[in-house]
Parts: structure tokens; sequence; C-alpha cells
């Protein structure tokens, strides 16, 4: 069995600060793990190798002390964690294998790694939902660990209840944290069935029943008040007020199965309709009150029955359009139609989620039975929350009040999103959520689509002819084709190289033919415009070098010697001799 040691090895300067390591020995060969820990020879006890508080300890240092005495036991525990499960499977092994186990950061033997493993596994059979609970749970608990990863074999009570208690500290109500611990049960009994760690029943000191909700409701003279508001001046909160009199008037219809309620669904008097929750279906007396509402709202150009969905027919031609401009080309054959749908941040994430597959596959539906798609050439995603497209629309609000706040809370729980919203409503003053939830929420509550299609070959004169109409048809090399045709530093050679600039704008080749002849016209911002603008020039040697010699001609030698510089260290033996001769010229000033 291999042992376990703690060493210090002290700095040759006194007033230093030595390291900490690992000592794995195993058949009498040692390896030697460096973590990089800091402390002074006065703050070890060599004898019980241990970290130690000198009696003039500082407050800061004191509490750097604890954190590192910590990160000491539990980075010894793993080792020796590791070295039993290696003693368990009966294989012969070395301490250079303890090592490397060690240095693993993806151990299946640790619960992180463990727990995210299974959830990948879990998406790939197609189990979504349970792959986003468990995904939930994980971020939680990821989140009390600051990261670090635990083996298997120290989950225990203790650890279990101390999550507990964090879950306390931080305001999470009873069903949560059960909810949370249960997932969590699930995923180490996995790895206990496994046979990866044995059981230690870590969870039965903690809390994983379920509170008996308190029912909230309000008295009718209150719906009535609500009912009567006049908000004519406040359209959004007329809109509110009107979804909310909606639902109660259909018995407590949720959000999303209003979303998707059809004008089909209302035959003869009756609205009929399936839960999205259960799949079962319902039915309710279509009364005076639900046509006041629906009359108000103008719904001719979309199948639903409620404003919710903003699928106008505006928006729905626009998509129409782009499919039936590549479907109606002759030269054209589309090769799928790629459909993603994103959700705003309000409310929890897996709901979220369920939003955006609906607003997807809502278009997908439109788009077979509008535009006789086939179906094998529709592919839907989803996404659900856009943060990424919170934090770029976020950049168009400079005038919002704590915005840095919003954006400091957007990067501080990047896998906690559900805690995170609900840090961003409790932003003081309430106005700030206000403006997110009525300015930039609705914007990130969309679909984008993607339509790719094959172009056939075109023959020369064809291209010549596309060239004028429908340059977007060409590749690259048939651009090339018709501008040879033409002759190079003739006019319309230059006007073909325009256009292939416009439409590859990343091309080397098509960047440097054009900075070029813009060189040899004289047109020398031309070039440099042209280059300046691109990010693919300062990464190419040809590109840096051209850009040189633009700002050389047009007498920008200091421009030129920084290019030719930034080209000859990328390669260029031509950009070295330009850079000496530049720097000539400029001694010679």
């Amino acid at each position: 069995m291999a042992t376990v040691k703690t060493k210090f090895r002290a700095s040759a300067s006194e007033t230093k600060e030595g390291t900490l390591f690992y000592q794995v020995i195993h058949n009498r060969v040692a390896r030697q793990i460096h973590i990089g820990y800091k402390l002074y020879p006065q703050e070890w006890d060599a004898e019980n190798k241990e970290i130690i508080f000198p009696p003039d300890t500082g407050e800061a240092r004191r509490s750097y002390l604890v954190s590192l005495k910590t990160a000491v036991q539990e980075d010894t525990k793993r080792l020796r964690s590791i070295v039993s499960h290696l003693d368990r499977s009966g294989n012969t092994y070395t301490a250079e294998d303890v090592v490397a186990k060690y240095r693993s950061p993806t151990d299946n033997h640790c619960f992180l790694s463990f727990s995210r493993n299974l959830v990948g596994q879990l998406k790939q059979i197609g189990k979504q939902c349970t792959a986003d609970t468990y995904t939930t749970a994980i971020n939680s608990f990821a989140r009390f660990r600051n990261e670090r990863d635990v083996p298997l074999d120290d989950v225990d009570s203790d650890l279990m209840t101390a999550y507990e208690t964090y879950l306390k500290a931080s305001s999470i109500c009873p069903n949560s944290i059960s909810f949370y611990m249960r997932n969590l049960r699930a995923i180490y009994n996995r790895a206990v069935d496994k046979e990866l760690t044995v059981q230690h029943y870590p969870f039965k000191h903690v809390y994983t029943g379920i509170d008996k909700t308190v029912k909230r409701a309000v008295p009718l003279n209150v719906i009535r008040q609500i009912r009567d508001l006049d908000l004519s001046l406040y359209p959004l909160m007329d809109y509110t007020r009107d979804i909310f009199m909606f639902s109660f008037y259909t018995r407590g219809m949720s959000f999303i199965d209003m979303a998707f309620l059809k004008k089909k669904d209302l035959q003869n008097g009756i609205l009929s309709y399936r839960r999205h929750k259960t799949n079962q279906q319902l039915f309710i007396k279509w009364e005076k009150p639900m046509q006041e509402l629906i009359n108000k709202y103008d719904t001719s150009g979309t199948p639903y029955l409620l404003p919710i969905i903003k699928n106008n027919r505006a928006e729905l031609d626009t998509v129409s359009n782009s499919i039936m401009l590549v479907k109606n080309n002759a030269d054209v054959t589309i090769t799928g139609i790629y459909i993603t749908g994103y959700a705003s941040p309000e409310g929890s994430e897996a709901h979220n989620l369920k939003l955006s597959e609906n607003r997807a596959k809502a278009l997908t539906d439109y788009i077979r039975t509008h535009d006789r798609i086939s179906v094998d050439l529709l592919h839907v995603d989803w996404k659900g929350e856009d943060w990424d497209g919170f934090v770029r629309v976020l950049g168009d609000y400079p005038g919002l009040l704590k915005r840095d706040s919003v954006y400091a809370i957007i990067e501080r729980y990047p896998n906690e999103r559900d805690f995170c919203e609900l840090q961003l409503r409790k932003l003081v003053p309430s106005t700030i959520y206000q403006r997110l939830l009525n300015e930039i929420y609705p914007v990130l509550r969309r679909n984008e689509y993607r339509i790719e299609y094959n172009v056939r070959n075109f023959d020369l004169e064809e291209a010549k002819r596309q060239i004028e109409t429908r340059p977007d048809l060409l590749s690259l090399s048939e651009m090339y084709k018709v501008a040879g045709s033409y002759g190079k530093g003739t006019p319309e050679y230059d006007k073909v190289m325009a256009v292939a600039v416009r439409y590859f704008p990343t091309s080397p080749a098509v960047l440097n033919e054009n900075a070029v002849n813009a060189i040899d016209r004289e047109e020398y911002d031309v070039a440099i415009e042209l280059l300046e603008k691109s990010d693919t020039a300062t990464q190419t040697a040809e590109l840096l070098n051209t850009l040189g010699v633009a700002y050389a001609k047009s007498g920008r030698y200091d421009k030129a010697e920084d290019a030719f510089r930034r080209a000859a260290e990328a390669g260029s033996e031509t950009a070295r001799h330009n850079l000496e001769e530049v720097r000539q010229v400029m001694d010679q000033l």
C-alpha cells in the first residue's frame, strides 16, 4: 500500500516563504507533487507534519493559513482515496499512477467529475430533463465547494450537513434544499451502484422531504379592483393585467398553456387544450369576459388565440420570403433549415428552456406547413435563456442605473442562473429590474434561423451574369475566373475583385490582391483602410507586409516600420528586407 506524506521545503533565504509538497511512496519508489502552497518555517510543525499559527500571526495571515490547512487536508484525503481505490482494484500500480490520477482534472472517483460525466451520458441517451435537473443541483453544490472537487469516499454526513447549513444561510427554502439533496443523493447512489465508492449514507441527517406549500389567495374584491383598474396610460401593465385576468377566468391556466392556445382550440363555446406539464386534456366553458379580453387585441396574423407569441405576419413573412428566395431558385438546392429558439431569463431556467423549445417548434411547424418544406430538411434546437445576448444588448444601454452591478452579477454566477436572476430582481431601486424586464428581456425572446444550400457550378458566361445579379451564389474561384477573363488592371477586373472582398472579407488572397491593386493605382489610403479594417490582415505576414508598403508609399514611415516588423516576426523575409530599407530612409530624414 502506498503512503502519502506532506513535507515542507524551506527557502534558501530565511526571510522568504518555503513551499509545501506531497510525497507518494510505493514499493520504495517516491514521487513528489508540487502544489505551490507557501508558508514560513515558523508556520510549519515538522514533528506533527501540520500547519500551525504562531502567536504574532495577524488576522489576514491567519485566514490564509486556515484556508491552506483546509486545502491540504482535502488534498491528502483525496490522495488517500486514490490509493484506497487502487488497492481495492487488485491491479498492480506505481507511485507514478497515484500522481497521475491526482493530477487528472476528470478523475471519475471525485463527486463533481462523476456527476458531470453522468450528465453528459444522460444527454447522449436523450434524457435531457433528468440531465437538466441534475445540473441545477450540481451547480449549487459546486458553488458551495468553490468548484473544488471532493473524492467520492469523502462525501459523508458532515459534508452534506455543512452544505445544508450553507443553503439555509443563503435563504434557500426547505423544498428547494430538499430538491438539491434528493438529486445529489440520486447521483451519489449511481456512483455506489458502479462500485466507485461504498455506501456511507451521507444524506441521512439532511432534509429530503417535501413541505406542504401554504396556499396563498387574495379576496374576490381585490380581483375586482385589479380588473377595474384604469391602465390606459400604461399599456404594458394593461397587457399584463389582461393575461392575469384571462388566467383567472380559465381556472388558473398556466402561462405556457395560455401562450400556445390556438384559435382552433375554441369550438362551439368550449375551449379545449392539453396541459404542457401533464398532457391532460381540459375543457372550459367560454364566457363573455374571456371574449372581451380577446377582442382587445389584433391577432389576425397569427394562429394563436392570445398575443403572447409574437409570430406576427411581418415576422413570418420575412422568414418565408428568405426560404422562398432560395427554394424558387433553380440554381440552388436547400440542404437544411436550422432553427434555434431562445428565451429571456425571468422565471426558472428549466421553464425557460421549455419556452425556447416551444418557440422553436412553433416556427418549425409554421415553415413545414406554410412553405411546404420537407420535415427531413428542418433541424430544430433550443438554448433556453440567452445570457450572452443579454450581455450584448446591455451594452446598448449605457445610461442604465447600476449597469456595472448588473454586469457583475451576471459574471459572478455563470453556473447558477436562477440564483443570478434572483439577485437581479433584488437590485435597488426596483426600476432597474423593471427596465430589464420591459426593454431588454423582450429582445431575447426570439428564434434565429439559418438556411443552408448547395449552388451548382457556373461556366464563365453564366458567372459573368451572376456577378451582376446574384454574386452571393458564386464561389471565390468562380469570381477569380470572371476577373481573370477581363484582364488585370482593367476597370472590370477591379470591380469584380471589389465584389470578392465584399463576399469573402476574410480571404487573405482577395484582400492582398485588392490592396496591391490600390497601391498600383497610387490609392494608398484605400489600401490602408482595406487592410486595417480586416482582422485577417493582422494575422498573416503577407498582408502585414502589403500594409507596410502602403504606409511607406504614403510617407508614414513609423507605421510602415511597425507593419514590416510584425510581418518579419511572422516569418516574412521580404518584410525583413523592407524593414531595413524603411529604417534607412527614416535615418536620413
